[in-house]
């Protein structure tokens, strides 16, 4: 192994110690790792509709107000004054690999808890690791994916207009031009006031922008949870960059996230936009909010209650309440109480993921995040994501929720987006 360019962690959860290996020995969080494609390549940027990048943080004309305000030339293009763009994370392939150290059967499941493991991650190719599965799928190699810097509002494409306050602006059938966005200064779009904001439609709104554009899904997600991971040896994002708004009050049904671009500031960096107090947004690497502030839907995970909470994931086609061709079976089942995590899921295909096998954990470690589940429904549950603005202690950058009704819409229920590089 190149440990020059691997950087990787030895992770013990029983003990709740970690260690660092290869080139991440000796290094901390942030500065250290910038000179690593997968980490300093990683970047706020202005997408437009049809996949061109215009600008990054940072250059002349950037912008994070969902339009151009200047014109800009890119590759002999002219993007003029008022081209919307999306302001998006841009992210790097890399490869990976996990050793697996000491593994324990799920009594009466599938599949193994993890006790210890080394992750590794490197920007180059090298014996024994793979490229990362959120840049191959359904065949196609990806060397840049894209995730939303923000959760999501609406843009009416016909009115040419962005929807800040989470005004209901769709009831059961969103049509064609309403679309999710990722701009700064808006309130998440959720399912207040009757909107049907459910994952179905969310995939319809993301699709609307055009070519190459989707809800956020689990494979984007546990990329940036294993970046995350190797870069500060812990799965801890709450005692590491910051609890994320979640100290709020419950209320009264409404919507009480937090408005957009409150780390607009902290561009490709990690942190909170303010006191660590459960009031202040944050971000890990230009993403922000990941936990804490309104629940985000995801895609491509169907959970199978029924008594044996069994996990079904595709890398594209997505649909609920499904577990046919693309979708196959992960070969591990997920713990059937709620509580804090203490270990997760192994099988040797998903060895990616990190869904919760065990909850005899605390908020304080090994992991410090919430997993909630429903195995006694009779029937399928969606994915959710990252936690909500009243949840003190419980979110974080590994929590997941696995007991979403398909269909439900809420107030306290938003999405987030990415996109796939159209292949010509």
């Amino acid at each position: 192994m190149k440990n020059n360019t691997a950087y990787g962690v030895d992770f013990d959860f029983t003990t709740g110690t970690a260690q660092r290996l290869g080139a991440s020995a000796g290094k901390t969080p942030g500065a250290d790792f910038d000179a690593v494609r997968m980490y300093g390549g990683r970047k706020r940027c202005n997408l437009t509709d049809d996949g061109t990048v215009v600008a990054y943080y940072g250059d002349e004309g950037y912008s994070e107000s969902g339009t151009l305000h200047t014109p800009i030339v890119k590759d002999g293009k002219t993007y003029p004054a008022g081209t919307p763009v999306q302001v998006m994370v841009e992210q790097p392939k890399f490869y990976y690999k996990v050793e697996p150290v000491a593994l324990e059967p799920i009594e009466g499941g599938q599949g193994h808890h993890i006790r210890r493991a080394r992750w590794w991650v490197s920007e180059d190719a090298q014996p024994g690791f793979r490229v990362y599965p959120s840049f191959l799928r359904r065949g196609v190699e990806y060397d840049f994916i894209y995730s939303s810097a923000y959760e999501a509002s609406i843009y009416d494409k016909e009115k040419a207009t962005y929807y800040y306050e989470d005004e209901s602006v769709f009831t059961a059938n969103p049509g064609s031009m309403l679309t999710l966005s990722s701009i700064a200064g808006t309130k998440p779009v959720s399912g207040a006031n009757g909107q049907m904001l459910n994952r179905a439609n969310a995939r319809v709104l993301t699709a609307n922008r055009g070519d190459g554009w989707q809800l956020i899904d689990f494979l984007s997600l546990n990329a940036t949870e294993l970046l995350m991971l190797v870069e500060y040896a812990s799965f801890d994002s709450k005692k590491e960059i910051g609890k994320g708004v979640v100290n709020k009050e419950v209320g009264e049904g409404g919507n009480g996230a937090e408005k957009t671009g409150r780390t607009s500031h902290l561009g490709n960096t990690s942190g909170s936009s303010g006191p660590d107090d459960g009031f202040s947004s944050v971000t890990y690497r230009g993403e922000e909010n990941l936990w804490g502030n309104i629940w985000k839907l995801v895609d491509g995970l169907n959970f199978e209650c029924s008594g044996i909470n069994a996990v079904w994931w595709s890398d594209g086609e997505y649909q609920d309440d499904y577990k046919g061709a693309p979708y196959r079976n992960t070969g591990f089942t997920l713990c059937k109480e709620n509580g804090f995590t203490s270990a997760f899921a192994y099988s040797e295909e998903c060895d990616f993921m990190f869904l919760t096998s065990e909850v005899k954990g605390t908020e304080e470690g090994p992991v410090g995040d919430y997993f909630k589940q429903n195995n006694t429904f009779d029937g399928w549950q969606s994915s959710m994501f990252g936690g909500r603005w009243c949840q003190k202690t419980w979110p974080g950058l590994f929590f997941w929720y696995a007991d979403l009704a398909t269909g439900r819409a809420s107030s306290n229920i938003s999405a987030r987006i990415m996109y796939l590089p159209v292949q010509k």
